[in-house]
């Protein structure tokens, strides 16, 4: 790969170079990892953005998986337990930030606002491309950011000022940065387009946007990283061959009628008994986002499925 890297990028830190490499500035266009990556860089105020990647897969833990539905019914005891942890960032005033964040996100969804396309609209539904030549005097913010964080506290987020709305959406590929002469460093990673053409990167894309599912819960299915997911959407790389069972196994087969059926069983029998999906993950011990990937059509393991069916058929 010819060119530079960006020189905040820290000195020979692989973590922080396959960052650079592979996301940071790629535009990003699924709501709920937009609004992840916009509590991140909350998280980062005051700190080091390398010590947030040193902490991201920790703070996606505890934050379950930064799942606005469930951050948004946190209770003081989340709070106390977040508070514990010592793998992620400690700070009051963060943790509650991040609560409240939620509960405006999903306002703003309630209320028929899609946090990617409202995000989005800003720049014209496209990214700027900046063409700077020089890394000194650049700006922190905007008048761009400083109207996106003005809109985003009347709407009830915070920890949302306008350098850290400008450093978002520099990460998120609305307002990518790059020097001239880090260009070819930057064109040669081949940045994804919004939707693949063909072949099975294009089936899981469309597979993964028909479920409403983010490329974390895909990855996590598949057993591999986010980032995989976003280069094998964005013809980067193709799968490997030993992922390709995997990600068959996501897409399914000629059974997935069989369980697009059991997915509505499911749904009905929560709905009879009055259950919520929060109500029924804890009968079933299992984790609230896989009930709701459940009811949306992805199959459950065998011996969950018979769990499940022992719950029905009870």
């Amino acid at each position: 790969m010819s060119g530079q890297r960006c020189r905040w990028v820290s000195g020979n830190d692989a973590l922080y170079a396959e960052y650079h490499d592979t996301e940071w500035g790629v535009p990003e266009y699924d709501s709920r990892a937009l609004w992840e990556k916009l509590m991140l860089d909350g998280f980062q105020a005051g700190l080091a953005w390398i010590t947030i990647l040193r902490k991201r897969e920790t703070l996606r833990e505890a934050f379950h998986g930064f799942d606005p539905e469930i951050i948004a019914r946190y209770t003081e005891a989340d709070h106390a337990r977040l508070m514990a942890n010592p793998g992620i960032i400690r700070s009051n005033a963060k943790i509650q930030a991040a609560i409240g964040n939620a509960r405006a996100y999903l306002e703003m969804r309630e209320a028929g606002t899609d946090f990617s396309d409202y995000l989005w609209s800003h720049v014209g539904g496209a990214p700027i491309q900046n063409t700077y030549t020089r890394e000194s005097g650049l700006p922190t913010h905007t008048e761009l950011s400083t109207a996106l964080s003005k809109d985003l506290k009347k709407r009830g987020f915070k920890f949302v000022g306008p350098v850290i709305v400008y450093a978002f959406m520099e990460a998120v590929g609305c307002v990518p940065f790059f020097l001239n002469r880090a260009m070819t460093f930057i064109a040669a990673r081949a940045l994804p387009a919004k939707v693949p053409s063909d072949g099975l990167p294009a089936r899981l894309y469309h597979r993964r946007r028909e479920l409403r599912l983010t490329k974390v819960e895909v990855a996590k299915m598949i057993g591999v990283t986010p980032a995989i997911i976003r280069r094998w959407e964005g013809a980067e790389h193709p799968p490997s061959a030993k992922h390709v069972p995997a990600i068959v196994e996501f897409l399914g087969d000629d059974d997935w009628l069989e369980a697009g059926s059991f997915s509505q069983r499911l749904a009905r029998f929560r709905k009879l008994r009055g259950w919520s999906q929060l109500q029924l993950s804890k009968s079933l011990n299992c984790a609230e986002s896989s009930v709701r990937m459940w009811e949306r059509g992805v199959r459950p393991s065998r011996s969950m499925r018979s769990r499940i069916e022992g719950h029905i058929c009870a």
